[in-house]
C-alpha cells in the first residue's frame, strides 16, 4: 500500500531547505514517501501525477512558495541580471 499523504508531507518537509537551494518556484511532486517529480509547470505536474498516481494519495507542492526571503533573494538577483545585461 502507498505511503500516507502524511508521510508525502513528512518527506517534502525534510528535503524543503534542499529543494529550495536546488528547484526554487519549481513544482515539487512525492509519492509513497519519496520524490518522484520536478516540474516547471504546476498543470503538467498535476496531469502527470493524476494519471501516474491517482486514486491513491500523493503531494504536488510550489517549491519556496511560503519562503518570502527566498523570493526576496531570487528577485533582487533577477533584477541585477537584467540591469547588468539589458532587458532580457
Amino acid at each position: 500500500m502507498p505511503a500516507s499523504w502524511e508521510d508525502n508531507i513528512a518527506a517534502y518537509e525534510k528535503m524543503k531547505d534542499h529543494l529550495e537551494d536546488t528547484h526554487f518556484l519549481h513544482w515539487a511532486v512525492f509519492y509513497d514517501g519519496e520524490l518522484v517529480g520536478i516540474y516547471d509547470d504546476g498543470l503538467e505536474a498535476r496531469r502527470e501525477s493524476w494519471t501516474r498516481f491517482h486514486p491513491n494519495p500523493y503531494l504536488i507542492r510550489l517549491v519556496g512558495e511560503f519562503n518570502l526571503e527566498k523570493k526576496r533573494q531570487h528577485l533582487a538577483a533577477a533584477i541585477e541580471r537584467r540591469e547588468r545585461h539589458g532587458k532580457d
